[in-house]
C-alpha cells in the first residue's frame, strides 16, 4: 500500500509512518514546512514540501493531488489542522482511502457551537450550556462561565474571568464567533479513537499532563473509563464515522461532559500506534499494555517556554514517565529535533507570536469557506 501521510511536523506523524514503514508499506510525507520532524525519517519513502494551504489554497490542493498521482497513493492520513483544506478536494480522488470524515461532519464537530447539537442524545455525557457570540453586547460578565473562538487551538485564548477589562480588546464579530460556556471545575480527560465506517477500531482515555496553557497537553496519563468508551462507540456508530477522532471532557460530582472535538489526530495516538498489527486491509490493534504516564521528551520543555525548566514537576514527569521520542532514535538523524524546532523558532520571530502559535501558523484553519 502507498500512504500519504500530511502534516509531518506532528510527533503523531511520526507515529503513523513508523506504523506504516513497519508492516512494509511505503509512506510519502508532506508539509507546509521546510524540514518539519517527519522528513528526516529515514524509513519514509520521500519528503514532499508543499504550499501553506492558509496562504495559497489552490497551490496546496492541486500539489497534493499531484503527489497522490505521482505516487500512485492508495490512503491519505491527515494529522493536523491541513484536514479542513483537505475536505474539499477528496471528491476530485474518490478511489482513495481518506482517512477522516466528510467535509460537513467534519466542521459540524470542529465547531465549538454546533458540536453540541450533533452531540445531543448521546449516552453517558452531558453536554455544558452554550451561547454563539458574535459581539461584545452578547457577552455575559461573571465568573460561571468561559469564553472561547468558535475556532482555536491550544487553549491559548480562552477567557476564563469574564470581566468588562478582559474583553475588551477581543475581536468579536459575525465573521470571527465566539463561544460562551458553562464553566465546569473538574478533572480534565481526554481521548483518541480510530473508526472505519463506524467500527471502532482502536480507543484509548488519558489524562492531560504537563499542560501549556492549561490545555495542550506534552504528558499522557492512560485511565481505562467505561463511561467514555461507551459514548465514544455511540458516537461512531450514529456518524458510521471514518478517521481520527479526540474529545476533551472534564469529570465533575454531577458526570461527565463533552467541552470540544478534534476531528484530527492527537497526541493519544501515540498510546496506542505501537499496538496496530495491521492496517490492510483493516486497522487491527492488539489490547494496549500501557506504563503509568508517556511524554514528548524534550518537548515538555520547549513548549513550556524557559519558566518550564525551573519547573520540579515536569522534571519528575521527566525522569519518571516513558520518552515517546525514544522510539525514533535510529529512524531520525541526531539533529533532526534541533533543525526542525530552529524552524519553528525562526517563523515565531518572523511573525512575532509564541511558539506554539508558530507551530500551526501556516495551517491553521478558522472557518474559511473554499471550493476545490
Amino acid at each position: 500500500m502507498q500512504v500519504l501521510i500530511t502534516g509531518a511536523r506532528a510527533p503523531v506523524a511520526l507515529e503513523w509512518a513508523t506504523l506504516f514503514c513497519r508492516q512494509g508499506h511505503r509512506v510519502i510525507m508532506t508539509d507546509a514546512s521546510k524540514q518539519p520532524l517527519g522528513s528526516f525519517l529515514k524509513s519514509i519513502d520521500g519528503y514532499v514540501q508543499t504550499s501553506s494551504p492558509r496562504f495559497s489554497l489552490a497551490d496546496y490542493q492541486t500539489q497534493i493531488l499531484d503527489i497522490i498521482d505521482q505516487f500512485d497513493i492508495d490512503m491519505v492520513v491527515p494529522t493536523c489542522e491541513e484536514v479542513f483544506f483537505l475536505a474539499d478536494i477528496v471528491k476530485h480522488r474518490s478511489e482513495v482511502d481518506w482517512l477522516m470524515p466528510d467535509a460537513e461532519l467534519l466542521f459540524t464537530l470542529h465547531n465549538k457551537y454546533t458540536v453540541f447539537e450533533a452531540l445531543s442524545g448521546l449516552p453517558q455525557v452531558s453536554l455544558p450550556s452554550t451561547r454563539l457570540i458574535t459581539s461584545h453586547r452578547d457577552v455575559v460578565c461573571g465568573r460561571d462561565t468561559v469564553l472561547k473562538p468558535v475556532y482555536s487551538r491550544f487553549g491559548a485564548q480562552v477567557i476564563s474571568d469574564v470581566t468588562p477589562q478582559a474583553i475588551k480588546n477581543l475581536n468579536i464579530t459575525a465573521d470571527v464567533p465566539w463561544v460562551q460556556q458553562q464553566k465546569i471545575e473538574g478533572e480534565p480527560l481526554c481521548n483518541y479513537a480510530l473508526f472505519e465506517n463506524g467500527q471502532m477500531q482502536i480507543h484509548q482515555a488519558y489524562r492531560p499532563e504537563l499542560c501549556v496553557n492549561q490545555s495542550a497537553a506534552s504528558a499522557f496519563q492512560p485511565i481505562d473509563d467505561p463511561a467514555i468508551t461507551e459514548f465514544m462507540s455511540a458516537f461512531g456508530q450514529r456518524f458510521n464515522y471514518h478517521g481520527q477522532v479526540s474529545f476533551d471532557f472534564i469529570r465533575d460530582q454531577q458526570g461527565l461532559y463533552v467541552i470540544e472535538c478534534n476531528p484530527r489526530a492527537t497526541s493519544g495516538l501515540h498510546l496506542v500506534a505501537p499496538f496496530c498489527q495491521s492496517a490492510e486491509p483493516h486497522f487491527v490493534f492488539a489490547q494496549p499494555e500501557l506504563a503509568s504516564l508517556y511524554h514528548l521528551g524534550a518537548m515538555i520543555f520547549l513548549a513550556g517556554g524557559v519558566s518550564s525548566l525551573f519547573s520540579y514537576r515536569r522534571w519528575l514527569g521527566y525522569f519518571s514517565g516513558k520518552n515517546i521520542m525514544q522510539r525514533y532514535q535510529y529512524d531520525l538523524p541526531f539533529l533532526a529535533p534541533l533543525l526542525s524546532f530552529s524552524e519553528l523558532y525562526r517563523q515565531a520571530r518572523k511573525q512575532r507570536i509564541s511558539l506554539s502559535q508558530a507551530s500551526t501558523y501556516d495551517i491553521e484553519w478558522n472557518g474559511q469557506i473554499h471550493h476545490a
